[in-house]
């Protein structure tokens, strides 16, 4: 029986796929996936003859210069049914002046989008639907490397230190239990010392008695930020507290930089604009941040003078 020729080609352009199915696109319907597609259609060809799948070729009546720039096609055999395959270009020879023999791998994400089902994976990356900054709200672990920093700068904050020793005993080396850290439990004991050298003495002490283990974090804060601190909490700032702090009152900066508050429209959008236009005096430091998010926060370095803590000022 004699069919005549009637398969549609679809030649497209600027197509973000490739072979390597390192991105494919996600599709609600086959209708937006064939809307999505001819949308990239830079020629069309009908009433062609029977194209097979696997045989990965077709004579197109073109010039090889009108197909080079073209990375993507599908086609579709009426006479046997409506569906349409997907497929890579992976070559355009000259054949004629107005031939060219196009070479080409089928897209099997997209050819067979709606004849599989995914089962329950390990999703490595996902891209927002914009991959606007603030869209991923997961954090996806990537590895930033080492801090780098240009420029010392020094925060008025950063005058006299304190030294805090976080164990599980207290000054005395008697065993503690911890308590509540400006509203956190910490089951730690946090003891606070002014000199260095009383910080010494009391690891040197714990030691002796057989209880260096017992210390597991030792940091320093601003004398007026821990005064403060303890003044409003009765309470020893941790490790985070400075970073909570700095926090709160960049996000506060960043508002008053914008001129919005929370429940205004495109607070977020206003607040992430205005991140790139601040700059913060914290507890931790001085802060600027780049148009990707990345903060760009000076070094603090602390020299100690007849064994009293202070910023070093470069002299």
């Amino acid at each position: 029986m004699y069919i005549a020729p009637n398969t549609n080609i679809r030649v497209l352009k600027n197509v973000p796929l490739d072979n390597t199915y390192r991105n494919t696109i996600y599709f609600g319907n086959a209708t937006n996936q064939l809307n999505y597609f001819l949308s990239k259609q830079k020629y069309a060809f009908n009433n062609q003859t029977y194209q097979r799948v696997n045989n990965g070729v077709m004579t197109l009546n073109r010039s090889a210069d009108d197909l080079y720039d073209c990375n993507y096609l599908m086609f579709q055999n009426p006479s046997y049914g409506n569906k349409w395959f997907y497929a890579f270009i992976l070559s355009v020879e000259y054949i004629g002046n107005t031939t060219a023999e196009v070479r080409f791998e089928i897209d099997i994400m997209q050819t067979w989008h709606f004849d599989y089902m995914v089962n329950m994976s390990f999703v490595e990356r996902e891209m927002s639907i914009t991959d606007k900054v603030g869209d991923n709200l997961v954090p996806e672990n990537l590895e930033l490397g080492e801090y780098v920093y240009k420029d010392l700068g020094i925060s008025s904050l950063f005058t006299l230190y304190q030294i805090i020793v976080a164990a599980t005993f207290d000054e005395n080396l008697e065993d503690a239990t911890g308590g509540m850290y400006g509203g956190v439990y910490s089951g730690l004991h946090y003891n606070v010392f002014s000199t260095w050298q009383s910080a010494s003495t009391f690891i040197a002490d714990a030691t002796e008695q057989n209880k260096a283990d017992g210390i597991v974090s030792i940091f320093m804060l601003p004398v007026a930020f821990t005064a403060d601190y303890q003044a409003a909490y009765n309470a020893t700032p941790d490790q985070f507290a400075g970073d909570g702090y700095d926090a709160i009152y960049t996000i506060k900066a960043a508002a008053e930089h914008a001129g919005v508050k929370p429940g205004d429209k495109d607070f977020n959008e206003k607040i992430i604009a205005a991140m790139t236009e601040i700059t913060v005096d914290g507890t931790t430091g001085t802060m600027q941040w780049s148009a990707d998010g990345a903060p760009n926060k000076a070094a603090a370095v602390v020299v100690l003078h007849d064994g009293v803590p202070s910023a070093y000022t470069g002299k």
